[in-house]
Order: C-alpha cells, then structure tokens, then sequence
C-alpha cells in the first residue's frame, strides 16, 4: 500500500519513477492506436496506466490518469480518417472509456481505504505503546506499595 502524502509534498523519488513509467506506457498506447485502424480497441490499454495509481501514493493519479487517457482516446478517434470512424468504433470508444473511468474510481476508492487503514494500524500501535508503557508504571507502583507495606509491617511488628 502506498505511503499516505500531502497533495502539495513533492513525490517521492520511487513514485516519480513510476510515473514516469506510466506516462511513457500511456504514450506508447497513444502511438500504437494511432497505428492500428480504429476499431481495434488498443485504448483499453490505458486501463494498465491507470492503474499504476495502486502504487503510487497519491489517490488523485489514478483520476487524473483516467482523464488524460479520455483525453487520448478521444483525440485518437478525431485524428483517424472519416471512413473508419463507424457506429461500432465509436462504441467501442465510449465502453473503453467507461471502463478507464470505473477503473480509475475503484483505485482512487483502494489506496483511499489502505491509507485508512494504515492509520488505524499507527493508531493501534500507538494504543498498545501506551497500554504497556501505563502497565509497567502499575507494576512499579504496586511493587513499591507491597514493599512499603512489608516495611511498615515489620516496623509495627518489631
């Protein structure tokens, strides 16, 4: 699970390692669909590049990334020649993109939930440092009470 981090902290050296793989891969898949005739559905490989957003510790990439590969995958269907844009084509376009989209909100919804539970483990963790910590003071205390109280006892005693 990715390392929670503000929106405005730069990113992390890894995380820019990875993006940078993810928008080579998106350039890449701009450039074979614009090889390929439309209705061959390589803009589903935009789905690779959102996903990414599950290792890279900012839940927005995979939102953003959704929204450049619409943007791509649009921009494709408007640069291919007339004839072969087809009803089908077209479809094929708008299922892909639906598909980016759900994509992209399920990852934003994952890395959302394991920072949420990544606070919740620093949290117990804290919880059970202080449980020990205030178990050690009661074990003090009681020790020094049971020796005052053998003191005092022997004292009246003798």
């Amino acid at each position: 699970m990715p390392e929670p981090s503000s929106p405005s902290a730069p990113l992390a050296p890894r995380d820019r390692r990875l993006v940078t793989y993810a928008i080579l891969l998106a350039a890449g898949v701009f450039f074979l669909d614009l090889q390929v005739p439309l209705g061959v559905a390589v803009c589903a490989l935009y789905g690779l590049v959102v996903l990414f957003g599950l290792f890279i510790g900012r839940r927005s990439f995979a939102l953003w990334m959704a929204a450049v590969a619409t943007l791509l995958t649009t921009l494709d269907a408007a640069l291919s020649p007339p004839q072969f844009v087809t009803t089908n084509a077209i479809v094929n376009r708008a299922l892909t993109i639906v598909g980016i989209w759900v994509t992209a909100g399920l990852v934003a919804k994952f890395t959302s939930t394991g920072r949420a539970l990544d606070r919740s483990v620093k949290n117990l963790a804290d919880t059970n440092f202080a449980l020990n910590q205030a178990a050690i003071v009661a074990t003090t205390i009681a020790s020094s009470i049971r020796a005052i109280t053998r003191r005092s006892s022997s004292a009246s005693c003798g």
